[in-house]
């Protein structure tokens, strides 16, 4: 059997990034896929799981995986909760604030944090990896890193994405900055 990638976030027509259950059923969700820019229904059905489709049958792996990637990110933008590094261990802070792909010159992050005063970059693993090159950019702004993997898992909810991102078995640190008294 096949395995079953939902679209659980579409992109409304104000642009903005909305997950199922905020949305009317149906066409009348007025949504479009991030991904492939083609139009969503809203699938809110009482047997199946709540997912968008593309109004002409067209579900692309790589639309739900960007819909997955947009989820993950407003999760944590949301409830402003990142893993850290501290002293080779993975902690849950609260972060003051949150950017999504802040522009860095030679990076662009999926997430900026700043917490207790300091920097910390998140990356959200759906499809790529952070390779070498970028590990070593981010280790030239001296900014503590970690990456949460979401790859091959399957998402029937937003409450299964917020137990992946925040289970320590898909969090590795990529660059753990050393801050004295910290």
């Amino acid at each position: 059997k096949k395995k079953k990638y939902y679209i659980l976030q579409g992109i409304n027509y104000e642009g903005k990034s909305v997950y199922i259950d905020e949305v009317p059923n149906g066409k009348n969700c007025k949504c479009h896929c991030a991904e492939c820019g083609g139009e969503l229904i809203a699938k809110q059905g009482k047997i199946k799981v709540h997912h968008f489709a593309h109004a002409n049958g067209n579900d692309s792996i790589k639309c739900s995986q960007t819909a997955l990637h947009l989820l993950a990110k407003e999760i944590i933008t949301k409830e402003k909760r990142i893993p850290i590094p501290r002293n080779g261990k993975i902690e849950f802070y609260q972060a003051d604030r949150i950017e999504q792909e802040k522009f860095m010159g030679d990076i662009i992050p999926d997430l900026y944090a700043i917490c207790e005063n300091r920097p910390f970059i998140v990356e959200v693993l759906v499809t790529h990896e952070v390779d070498d090159k970028k590990t070593e950019k981010i280790k030239g702004h001296h900014i503590s890193a970690v990456e949460i993997d979401l790859s091959d898992k399957i998402f029937e909810s937003i409450d299964d994405v917020k137990a992946a991102l925040y289970d320590l078995n898909n969090i590795k640190i990529l660059y753990n900055i050393i801050v004295k008294n910290y």
